[in-house]
């Protein structure tokens, strides 16, 4: 037998060893501390240079100490959407099927994408590891879809409010450098499924539209090299950012389309004809703010401000002017913009103060939902408090509602005093035909639409297609149907060259029955080949809706 060999060290307990890493560490770190001093007065460094990144250290850490600890307010709108809409339906059930199909899907979308690599686009070389979208499910507060009588007989709409506060962990890197990761993503928002058109035949539906009604509320924290990114200021500029992205992307007007079928077969098997979006011409007038506290300190006399309103209904946004040196605002500011007739979304009235060279500060905040505004508001003016911890003033606005008719007498009958805008045209856009750019290739089209003094839009540009396919529309606000023209001008952003032109003047719809051009082709002027746009257009006139209670 071997002799066993005894080691004659003696066996340190836990707690020593413990001990002892916690000195040594101590000891490194005064170590550093007093070589820093002594390098600094060696090299005789000013020591201002050293308040710089103090700052924006302890402003990092007194931020991420404030977000831990912060208790959330709980409003009326994070409550879910079937407690204060009556129209929406608990969806517990889809929470119980989503809650055990979910372990399923984190493993197969972990396994997705780890090691995942993206090969092209601007986010070449991004390679996504140790990445879990967490044990957290996103949780379905409501339900709503609507009724025929207030959307399309040609789709269904459905609306979820869909809340996720998830524990996931996404990391990423370009080619495994510049490492950095994103966790504990929240977001909350109303989303937005349109299934059109209805077919007569498998798959029974055409297109599967997702967007969100309003912007949603998201948060998120960030490790690695984007920590950095996360210090005050910039932390909120990221957000803002992102979901400005969000909303340029999948906010209304702006959808992800999925189509299930091909134009095609949409067009043999579909259930009804194509309708337009059922529309209502929303008239808001700001007249004035009061009691409105100041935030511009003057060293005699009471503070003041320069405030300007900003009003948002969906993806529209109106800026009144600037009233300086005043706590009583009169700005008399009207904005118009188009809104479903099933009201939904809301309007948001927000009053910031002007400051020249720095970012402006936020004096107060108005929102209502956009049936509570057609029930309550309509017609005369009304006064409401800004929203805040501590009485912010009152602001005093005025909303006029108009239906959109088919009645030429309605165009006759209105009043410059009603509103700037007499009629709305509708467009829709479904493909354009034999378009070549100037060497005779598929171009990279853009089409542009204009009408009257009405704002500009665009379409997607269409890559490299001689026959794109756009299936949009359109909503302009007409000042005058018989002068104005309606032109769509189609350029090739690759080579930055023109197209052709398409004018169409609104006279001639008032000359059709019910004011409409059904689906045809529209020759497109200036152009070699025999280019062409299917489209259609419908004009409807301006209808007042009496005031609330009248």
């Amino acid at each position: 037998m071997k002799p066993s060999i005894q080691n004659d060290e003696p066996n340190l307990p836990e707690e020593a060893s413990t001990s002892l890493i916690s000195v040594s560490k101590g000891f490194i770190s005064r170590a550093l501390f007093w070589g820093i001093l002594y390098s600094i007065g060696l090299w005789q460094v000013h020591p201002g240079w050293l308040v710089i990144p103090i700052s924006l250290k302890l402003l990092w850490k007194r931020s991420k100490v404030k977000k831990m600890v912060q208790k959330p307010v709980h409003k009326v709108s994070d409550l879910p959407a079937w407690i204060y809409f009556p129209d929406c339906e608990r969806a517990e059930w889809i929470n119980s099927i989503l809650s055990q199909l979910w372990p399923a899907l984190q493993e197969h979308m972990t396994d997705r994408l780890n090691d995942m690599t993206l090969k092209d686009g601007l986010l070449y070389g991004l390679v996504f590891s140790n990445t879990s979208i967490g044990n957290i499910p996103p949780r379905i507060e409501g339900v709503k879809v609507y009724k025929t009588n207030q959307v399309s007989r040609n789709e269904i709409v459905i609306d979820i409010n869909i809340v996720l506060a998830s524990d996931c962990y996404l990391k990423a890197g370009f080619w495994s450098w510049f490492g950095l990761a994103v966790r504990d993503v929240y977001l909350h928002g109303t989303v937005r499924i349109t299934l059109c058109p209805l077919l007569k035949d498998l798959p029974l539906v055409g297109n599967i539209d997702v967007s969100f009604i309003t912007p949603p509320n998201v948060d998120f924290d960030m490790e690695g090299v984007a920590n950095i990114l996360d210090v005050p200021g910039l932390s909120r500029i990221v957000r803002n950012v992102i979901v400005e992205q969000i909303c340029l992307f999948m906010v209304l007007p702006n959808t992800i389309k999925t189509p299930l079928v091909t134009q095609s077969q949409c067009e043999v098997m579909k259930y009804c004809p194509t309708e337009f979006k059922k529309l209502e011409l929303l008239h808001i007038k700001v007249i004035e703010a009061n009691g409105l506290k100041g935030t511009d300190f003057v060293f005699m006399g009471k503070s003041t401000a320069d405030p300007y309103c900003v009003v948002k209904v969906a993806s529209h946004v109106g800026k009144s002017l600037i009233k300086k040196e005043t706590l009583h605002p009169k700005w008399d500011f009207t904005m118009e913009v188009l809104v479903e007739a099933a009201h939904v979304g809301f309007l948001e009235l927000e009053i910031w103060d002007w400051d020249k060279g720095k970012s402006d500060d936020f004096m107060g905040r108005v929102v209502m939902a956009l049936d509570q505004v057609y029930q309550s508001a309509r017609g005369k003016p009304v006064s409401i408090s800004l929203e805040g911890r501590k009485p912010l003033g009152n602001i005093c606005f005025e909303t006029k509602w108009f239906h959109l008719s088919q009645d030429i007498r309605d165009l006759e009958a209105h009043s410059p005093m009603q509103s700037e805008t007499t009629a709305v045209l509708q467009v829709y856009i479904d493909c354009c035909k034999n378009l070549v750019n100037k060497k005779g290739r598929a171009p990279k089209a853009k089409l542009t639409l204009k009408c009257g003094h009405a704002a500009v839009q665009e379409s997607e540009v269409q890559d490299y297609s001689q026959n794109p396919e756009i299936e949009s529309e359109f909503d302009f606000l007409v000042s005058n149907p018989l002068t104005d023209k309606f032109t769509i001008q189609l350029e090739d952003t690759k080579y930055k060259t023109d197209l052709g032109i398409v004018r169409v003047a609104l006279s001639e719809l008032l000359s059709r029955p019910n004011y409409r051009l059904k689906s045809q082709p529209f020759r497109v002027e200036q152009t070699r080949s025999h280019a062409q746009i299917v489209m259609e257009l419908q004009l409807q006139f301006l209808k007042p809706i009496p005031q609330y209670g009248s």
